[in-house]
C-alpha cells in the first residue's frame, strides 16, 4: 500500500471538504510532499490521516445540557469546521468573522436537533385542550 494520499483523497476519508483539509493540514501542521508524477498534486502521510480519522469522537456521545456539554456529530463538526473555514476566507477578504456569528451557528444546530427529537415524542399537553 502506497504511504502517501492526495489531499483530496484524504479529504474524502475523513468527511470533510476540500478547504477544509486544506485547513486541517494547517491546523495540524502536516507533512505535504508533492507527487512524483505530478508536481502540482499535495500528498499527505496516509498514517498521519488514518491518526486523525481515529482521534475524532465516536457519534454516539451523551448530551449534558444542564451543564451545557453538547458534543456535535463528525457531520456536525466537519460542516462546522467548513463554514470556519469559509469565514477565515472571507477574512482575509475584509469580512471580520464573531465569536457571536460562530454561536449562533452552532446554537441554530442544536436548536435543530433539539426539535428533530421534541418531533418523535407523543404530545400528550396536545390533546388536554380538546
Amino acid at each position: 500500500m502506497n504511504e502517501f494520499m492526495t489531499i483530496s483523497e484524504a479529504a474524502e476519508t475523513l468527511g470533510v471538504s476540500l478547504l477544509t483539509m486544506r485547513e486541517i493540514v494547517k491546523r495540524q501542521n502536516l507533512k505535504v510532499v508533492p507527487d512524483a508524477v505530478d508536481s502540482r498534486q499535495k500528498l499527505v502521510s496516509r498514517s498521519d490521516i488514518q491518526q486523525l480519522k481515529t482521534q475524532t469522537r465516536p457519534k454516539t456521545r451523551r448530551v449534558s445540557e444542564s451543564k451545557g456539554v453538547y458534543y456535535a456529530t463528525p457531520e456536525e463538526r466537519a460542516m462546522l469546521l467548513e463554514a470556519l473555514a469559509d469565514e477565515e476566507m472571507e477574512d482575509r477578504e475584509g469580512t471580520a468573522v464573531t465569536l457571536e456569528e460562530i454561536e449562533n451557528m452552532v446554537n441554530t444546530m442544536i436548536e435543530n436537533r433539539r426539535n428533530k427529537s421534541n418531533n418523535k415524542k407523543p404530545h400528550l399537553n396536545s390533546q388536554a385542550g380538546a
